[in-house]
Formats: C-alpha cells, structure tokens, sequence
C-alpha cells in the first residue's frame, strides 16, 4: 500500500471528524496499529483540530453562564467540589473522581460537556467550510487564467487567420511557387507579393531548421540583382505566414542560408530555394 498517498487521500482527517464509514473506521484502526506513521498523522491532526478550536472557541458571556448556573442549582458562589487523582494526573489507572455535596454535579459536568462539544463542533464546521471556500476559490482562479490563456490563443489564431484570407483573397497578390535546389531538393515555399502595395508574405515547408548561428534570409531579383527581403526561421515559415520586407518590379525570389541576422549578398552555394514571378 503506497501510505503516502492514502494519508493525501483526506480519510484520516474524515476519520478524526466522525465521518468515516464503519468499514473505513475498521481499517485506520487496524493500519494505524501496524503503520506509525498513519497513527502520528492521526495524532497531528486531532491535535491541529483541538488547537484550531481552543483558539476560536467562543466562550459564552458572564450573565448567560450565572443563568445556567443557577438553572443547575449552583446558586451560591462556592459549592464544595473536591477531585482526587494521583499525582501523575488522570491515567486509565487512575480515573479522576469527582465528588460534590451537590446533586446536580452530574447535571453541570454534561451541560459543561455540551458547551465544549458545540463550541468544538462549531469551530470545525467553520474550518470546513473554510477549507472548501479556499479550494472552491483557488479552483475558480485557475480555470480562470486557463480561459484567459485558451482566448489569447484563439485570439491569435483568428487575428493570423484574418490576415491569411485578406492576403489570398486579394486580387492584386501574386503566388509565387519555390522549389527545393540542390541542397534540398524536398524543401518548398510559396512568396504571396501584392504587386500594388508590394508587401510580400512567405510560407514554407517540408524546410529544415538550421544551426543556431543560421537563419534562412528571402531575396528578391529586381531588374536582375538580389535584394534583401529580410530574414526568418523555419518553424515560423512553416506554421503561418511571415511579413517579410516590401519588394518592387520583382521578377523572382530565392531563399539563402546565411549567418543570422543576414547577409548583405546571398551566399550562391548556399541556396536551397527559387521560384520566377509569372
């Protein structure tokens, strides 16, 4: 049996409130007695309760307890009570003995009784309850940020989406077909270029990632010389579109390995993609 996780179960604490089944009762007492270890948790938390209800008790006022007193026949300020015990205090060998000249001292020692188990019984209702409001809470504020996240995440989805469809459905963009060079023959990528606005958007795939000192960098052959359309990463190119660097009068696009952050004139030998503007 793994103990920890029996004592995380929250079954002890049921059982020191009285709310375990007969079956469960059975079985704590009989684990108790062969794990130490279950038995000090039980210990810890009778004695975490009783301290939780000592500092919360609510002692009734002055006049309500001379009314029960007096209720009791305890009318006179000072009635003989003497108790006897060893001096090693009460032991189940030496129970504690209470005599009174009075026959109503049974009567107060169970109102007594009946004051300290409701008060007692109060505080732990309360410290349930509170427990429960605290987990309801910290619950609520986790789903909470969850939401919040799941929105910002279908935020950006529907915003990459938007302008997906604003670059695709326009009539002025051109779609321009890469294919894969010597170097990577599978590689592939689509260049969207408005010809109108000259904005250009690039998506990629089946495109590897390069070492952590190289991206890929975007050229566009204007009037037949490379141009610096900017620079990107694979994982970007292939899970959306990348705004790349505006470009004019093109008349085809090649993609380059390069140091990262780019070069100022492609690296020939290191060429892995290339497509014409039809």
């Amino acid at each position: 049996m793994d103990i920890k996780s029996y004592i995380d179960s929250g079954i002890l604490e049921q059982f020191v409130l009285g709310n375990s089944s007969p079956e469960q009762t059975e079985e704590i007492i009989e684990l108790s007695n062969s794990h130490p270890e279950i038995k000090t948790e039980i210990e810890a938390i009778e004695d975490a309760l009783l301290k939780f209800a000592e500092s919360h008790a609510i002692h009734p006022s002055k006049d309500v307890k001379e009314k029960l007193m007096a209720k009791l026949g305890f009318d006179e300020p000072n009635k003989e009570v003497s108790y006897s015990s060893n001096e090693r205090g009460l032991t189940s060998d030496s129970p504690l003995i209470i005599e009174s000249k009075n026959p109503n001292y049974k009567l107060l020692i169970a109102a007594t009784v009946l004051l300290l188990g409701t008060s007692l019984g109060i505080n732990i209702w309360l410290y349930q309850n509170w427990k429960s409001s605290e987990n309801q809470l910290a619950a609520l504020s986790s789903e909470n940020i969850l939401l919040t996240n799941n929105d910002k995440v279908h935020q950006a989805k529907f915003s990459e989406m938007e302008i997906k469809m604003t670059v695709l459905l326009d009539t002025a963009v051109k779609s321009v077909e890469l294919k894969g060079l010597t170097l990577m023959p599978e590689a592939m990528a689509t260049v969207y270029w408005n010809k109108n606005k000259n904005e250009v958007f690039l998506n990629a795939s089946n495109l590897a990632e390069t070492s952590e000192k190289e991206q890929y960098q975007l050229w566009a052959i204007v009037d037949g010389k490379p141009q610096d359309v900017g620079v990107f990463n694979a994982a970007d190119a292939i899970n959306g579109l990348v705004k790349m660097k505006d470009a004019e009068k093109v008349t085809a696009f090649a993609v380059t390995i390069e140091k990262r952050g780019g070069s100022l004139n492609p690296t020939l030998e290191k060429m892995v993609l290339m497509g014409a503007v039809i």
